[in-house]
């Protein structure tokens, strides 16, 4: 009768080991990739000019009576004559409001590509 020990070695004694060559299943691929970004940006502006007191008279064929400046009364000089009156006051203040709203888009593309082999 075998021993236990004997029969032990006998299996780890066996046949020799081999390896098998592994081959990959392609030779050569690319990847390509497109990213597209898109950014939007939208500036809204006010303008805002400021001024002081301005007061003119403009006209022709008219005479100031009295003196000069915001109370004054004018008269037409020469009746039988055409004669043209412009009075503009402005009080101190903003004188003129701008309003801007503008949108900048800007889009990037990038086309990546990638070759392999073996």
């Amino acid at each position: 009768m075998l021993k236990p020990q004997w029969i032990l070695i006998a299996v780890f004694v066996g046949s020799p080991a081999t390896a098998q060559v592994v081959t990959p299943n392609f030779t050569t691929g690319t990847v390509n990739s497109t990213t597209t970004a898109t950014q939007n940006i939208t500036e809204t502006y006010r303008i805002e000019t400021y001024g002081g007191t301005q007061y003119s008279v403009t006209g022709s064929n008219v005479t100031p009576t009295g003196n000069l400046g915001p109370s004054a009364t004018y008269a037409v000089t020469d009746a039988t004559k055409d004669f043209s009156y412009s009075q503009v006051k402005l009080d101190a203040g903003i004188i003129s409001t701008t309003d801007l709203t503008r949108t900048i888009t800007t889009t990037s593309v990038t086309n990546s590509l990638s070759v392999f082999s073996q």
